[in-house]
């Protein structure tokens, strides 16, 4: 199973388009920031699995920051990361998935990847996957992959353009 994990599009969907053209994947995670462009991208794709949490800059009624996914025999922590204080350490985040026995943590928030194995899970942030906003001329645009297959992980984050 591949999984396209994708977070802070911020209103710049082609991004996103040109990862599900190039990864095919078999279902789409993204961790907020904005969440209508998760609706946008599906509307596209209506036939791959979309599943999305809110972030800090999306503002709608029954907001789900959370999420807890089983892929094959793995369970998926998904959130933006805001409520976690992801922009000055992993330790409230890291303790969280620990709780949940998860076996992949996903997170956003910061615009910055981040990819590593820790105390059993593994820990991504596939960094931002917009083009424009507050994109610095060090960092490119990025998206993460999932691969899960016969109860083994690898993830991996990619350049989006």
């Amino acid at each position: 199973m591949k999984l396209l994990v994708l977070s802070d599009s911020h209103a710049d969907i082609d991004p996103m388009i040109a990862a599900v053209r190039r990864e095919r994947p078999d279902a789409v995670l993204h961790l907020g920031d904005h969440y209508t462009d998760a609706e946008a991208l599906h509307r596209l794709f209506p036939k791959i699995p979309l599943n999305a949490v809110t972030g800090n800059t999306d503002f709608r009624g029954n907001d789900t920051y959370e999420l807890l996914l089983p892929f094959e025999s793995k369970r998926v922590f998904m959130t933006h990361g805001h409520f976690y204080g992801v922009k000055t350490g992993l330790s409230a985040l890291e303790a969280k998935g620990a709780s949940l026995a998860a076996d992949i943590v996903l997170f956003g928030h910061t615009h910055v990847p981040y990819l590593n194995w820790a105390n059993g899970m593994w820990m991504m942030n596939p960094g931002s996957v917009s083009a424009g906003g507050r994109r610095s001329s060090l960092r490119v645009p990025t998206y993460g992959v999932v691969m899960i297959e016969n109860g083994e992980i690898a993830c991996d984050v990619k350049e989006a353009l």
